[in-house]
């Protein structure tokens, strides 16, 4: 006589909260020869085959517990483990707050802050100069910045965004913004600056030029001369672009900043005697 042993492992299974009130239930391992799959809320339950994927269409987006039962066909061996989901109604419009270039030691990074919704998934996107948006990686739903090496050697814009999206094929996508680069040169009795016009120029509320961290200017193009500098004085200045939309959590303007660029004002004028 022989006896055979079975492990009766929990079930591996993940929710994924879809638009239009839909769950799908992913089976993620074989470890038994099928598994039944109950809602929990009176309808009939799923038996269905490792490493599939169910979906489920609920009336509300309360909260539901789906529970996952693992068993073989010719042995009295089974194991069940439980989880529960919000279902979502519809995607949400992520919402952008700003982008910064900071500059460290010859580095470059941009950093791009947002609201999450903690119930979706996020992926972020980079459209490079003259290319098309690209994923870069997804987001964690508790994440509300992101920070990317920005290695870019002339100043030609990088534009960002974020997608929300579920497992069901839907996405939407935030508005794109877009870097500001800020150069500085310093002549005589003046500091010039200048900067790219911003790509998505339609959406560009105006410019406010800030001057050792208090605003000097707001301007419509894409340079401005500081004459009220002193030789020998060191000055940092960046460069805020304003967008003419909101970011509807916090009701702010959304904005992309320059890095902080330093330069020293010069002087070729001879000192009266």
């Amino acid at each position: 006589n022989y006896i055979k042993t079975i492990d009766r492992p929990l079930p591996e299974f993940s929710l994924y909260a879809c638009e239009g009130l839909q769950v799908q239930i992913k089976v993620e391992n074989d470890d038994y020869e099928k598994y039944v799959i109950s809602y929990n809320d009176g309808s009939l339950n799923d038996t269905v085959t490792p490493f599939s994927t169910t979906t489920k269409v609920y009336s509300n987006n309360t909260v539901k517990t789906i529970s996952v039962l693992g068993f073989y066909e010719n042995f009295d061996c089974t194991n069940s483990d439980a989880k529960t989901i919000i279902p979502i109604i519809s995607l949400e419009e992520p919402q952008l707050k700003e982008l910064v270039l900071t500059e460290n030691n010859s580095q470059k990074n941009a950093s791009l802050s947002f609201n999450t919704n903690t119930l979706l998934e996020y992926y972020y996107e980079q459209k490079p100069p003259s290319l098309s948006f690209q994923i870069i990686d997804s987001i964690q739903p508790t994440t509300t910045e992101i920070t990317l090496p920005f290695n870019n050697l002339i100043a030609s814009p990088y534009c960002y965004r974020i997608s929300s999206f579920d497992r069901c094929g839907n996405s939407i996508q935030s508005k794109e913004i877009c870097t500001i680069e800020l150069v500085t040169t310093a002549t005589n009795n003046q500091n010039t600056l200048i900067w790219n016009d911003y790509e998505v120029s339609a959406e560009l509320e105006k410019y406010t030029i800030t001057k050792d961290k208090g605003n000097i200017a707001t301007t419509s193009v894409a340079n401005y001369t500081d004459i009220d500098v002193h030789c020998g004085t060191t000055y940092c200045y960046q460069v805020i672009a304003e967008l003419n939309y909101n970011n509807s959590v916090t009701g702010a303007a959304v904005k992309s900043i320059s890095q902080t660029s330093c330069i020293e004002a010069i002087s070729s004028d001879i000192p009266p005697m």
